[in-house]
């Protein structure tokens, strides 16, 4: 069985959607792809508002140290990995959301208007799980210990951290 990520192609066989660095990744398109991978999706439009949102947020900024991938399409990248196995609508948002607090600008309060409570505590928490990686081994237990903590209520941080490094 191949793994075939949503902009990279692992082989020649390998079909994906939006290849990287093409221009056909626009938002109708990636509300579409992840409608379609879950279809109780299909209702709302937090969806649709997420990736706009995204993509006007995110703009060209790329994902450091990845440069040859923007930030928008890595979350999208993410949501998609996400949606395979999570079909929790806040926590697709959320992973398409997810270095909204990264940009200046956005805050937690946007978030909270724009896509209520629970979107905005779970980008918050992942948020702070990106600033967990530490070289000093002896600070790693204390940040595993706010880790867990931040992780043990809702298990979709996790997954969306997972689905971040995928």
């Amino acid at each position: 069985m191949r793994f075939c990520a949503y902009f990279v192609s692992i082989d020649d066989t390998c079909d994906t959607i939006f290849p990287m660095g093409t221009s056909a990744l626009t938002s109708v398109a990636v509300a579409q792809r992840l409608k379609t991978l879950v279809p109780s999706l299909r209702k709302g439009k937090a969806i649709e508002t997420a990736v706009l949102h995204a993509e006007k947020m995110y703009g060209n900024r790329t994902l450091e140290p990845v440069s040859h991938m923007t930030l928008f399409e890595h979350a999208v990248r993410s949501a998609e990995f996400l949606a395979e196995f999570c079909h929790d609508e806040s926590a697709i948002v959320a992973c398409i959301l997810q270095y909204a607090l990264r940009i200046e600008g956005a805050s937690l309060q946007e978030l909270h208007h724009e896509f209520g409570k629970d979107v905005r505590d779970i980008v918050s928490r992942v948020h702070l799980l990106s600033h967990l990686y530490t070289a000093d081994w002896r600070k790693s237990v204390e940040d595993l210990r706010t880790m867990l903590v931040s992780v043990s209520d809702d298990v979709r941080i996790l997954l969306i951290a997972l689905s971040d490094t995928c």
